[in-house]
């Protein structure tokens, strides 16, 4: 499952990879699709088709995968819309926003996403013309480490910055926020599978770094 909807333009030409490090790609570019937009059909078919994970029975990150593929096979996509649109677009202040800026700073377009367009400009990336989204939404910043792994430019210490300024410094209040609201439904679901998934590469990195 490939996204290429953020607000990053990426072009990508994976050289060969490990199978660990493609299922990686992959889960990052699940998380940019789910979160750009409401979940189509066709992805809430994919996800509840997929295979369950490997790993320790009740691990967080199968139990977190298993709940999210139960949650698309019984999910509308009406229901998604209108909860999407409801939680993450609505008029005014919307109740959960997407943006690294908002978490660490308590704004949007502050000083967090200055840095995120340098550090972008330095690895080559550039904002889609096309897309209004800033460039620290969670769809983005997932995208950008699925071309870091896939096009073997993001070496382990690249992947490890980015992650840990743009996605580790913040994630995790977003899926605190997401806890709160009671309109989510699927998408609460899509936050502790996110949540998991991103405990684990933080911990991965911590641990190849010591």
């Amino acid at each position: 499952m490939s996204a290429n909807v953020s607000p990053i333009i990426i072009e990508t030409a994976a050289p060969t990879l490990a199978p660990e490090e493609r299922a990686r790609a992959d889960m990052y570019a699940l998380i940019a699709a789910l979160f750009y937009g409401a979940t189509s059909r066709e992805l809430l078919d994919a996800v509840a088709s997929a295979p369950a994970l490997a790993g320790e029975p009740g691990a967080p990150l199968p139990r977190a995968w298993d709940d999210l593929r139960r949650a698309a096979a019984v999910t509308d996509p009406q229901a998604v819309r209108e909860e999407f649109d409801t939680c993450f677009i609505s008029i005014g202040e919307a109740p959960v926003l997407l943006y690294g800026s908002h978490y660490l700073t308590g704004y949007l377009h502050e000083k967090p996403l200055a840095e995120l367009r340098g550090t972008l400009a330095r690895l080559g990336l550039g904002r889609n013309q096309h897309v209004l989204e800033p460039e620290d939404h969670i769809s983005a910043v997932a995208d950008v480490m699925r071309h870091l792994i896939l096009s073997g430019d993001g070496e382990f210490e690249t992947q490890r910055d980015f992650f840990t300024r743009f996605i580790g410094s913040w994630y995790g209040k977003l899926a605190d926020r997401m806890e709160q609201v009671p309109e989510l439904v699927f998408y609460r679901d899509v936050g502790r599978f996110t949540r998991a998934f991103l405990d684990v590469e933080r911990e991965s990195f911590d641990l190849e770094s010591a």
